[in-house]
């Protein structure tokens, strides 16, 4: 966790709604929405972590999908640095590509399995000009930033570990320098004893480039170790929100008090 003492915040969300239309009949008239994301407002600071937990269905991932552009918001904003991302013109768009990224669930269908890791870490690098230096030299630093052997350049996805790829894939994503970066249950796939790995290169990184996270779990304990404030959602909308500790030690609303009855006692049976 973060430790600034100043604060300045990097995105400010208010009132984001995401909803899906339901059609019925032979005209495909729309009937209702299902309000995958319903009326959410909450803040990011530079430099921080927010934790988005909650259950599968919840809205969470479809949240994360919408700051990115993936999904379509029916109404709020998303203020990023001063700029709305629900509605920025094409040119912004392409700086936002490049300063907002993502780290996906699951590690190998997100990287290319034709490309080695040399083209699939610089590839956003030569697409937006940024590559300084030769290639090879780039990727190697990245790769001993995630903790991988500089030889790993040369290889293909399918030569590696679940956990070795999710490091990759972190590899790929803070290549662009970005300033944020939407974490969607990035350690979920991987095994306990991976976990932790991941858990604490997110921090490393975090530490070293002054990035913001928003990390998205449906794991409490998780999110616990590396958010400096949670936002718990449930049914679209976020029920509870505060500093880590206070949510874990003292839990208002009835759903995070189910969450964190459902985390693993160490030692229990």
């Amino acid at each position: 966790m973060s430790n600034h003492t100043q604060t300045q915040t990097l995105l400010n969300v208010e009132g984001l709604k995401t909803w899906f239309p339901v059609r019925r009949g032979i005209w495909a008239h729309t009937v209702g929405y299902v309000k995958a994301v319903d009326g959410v407002s909450f803040y990011i600071n530079k430099g921080e972590t927010l934790g988005l937990v909650g259950e599968s269905g919840c809205g969470k991932t479809t949240l994360g999908r919408t700051l990115l552009g993936l999904e379509k918001a029916h109404a709020g904003r998303a203020d990023f640095d001063g700029r709305d991302l629900l509605s920025v013109s094409r040119r912004d768009l392409r700086d936002l590509r490049r300063r907002v990224q993502i780290i996906f669930q699951d590690p190998l269908s997100s990287l290319n399995p034709r490309m080695n890791i040399l083209d699939i870490v610089t590839e956003g690098l030569v697409e937006f000009g940024l590559l300084e230096g030769r290639r090879e030299e780039h990727a190697r630093r990245l790769m001993h930033d995630v903790g991988l052997e500089d030889g790993a350049i040369y290889r293909f996805p399918h030569e590696f570990s679940g956990g070795q790829r999710q490091r990759i894939n972190i590899a790929r994503a803070v290549s662009m320098k970005p300033d944020f970066i939407v974490c969607d249950e990035p350690v979920s796939a991987l095994d306990v004893s991976v976990q932790a790995q991941v858990i604490n290169l997110l921090e490393d990184l975090r530490e070293k480039y002054n990035l913001s996270y928003l990390f998205i779990s449906h794991d409490l304990s998780v999110v616990s170790h590396i958010a400096d404030r949670v936002a718990v959602m449930n049914r679209g909308k976020i029920v509870e929100h505060g500093e880590t500790k206070d949510i874990i030690d003292n839990p208002q609303d009835p759903y995070t008090k189910e969450l964190i009855a459902a985390v693993p006692v160490p030692g229990g049976q």
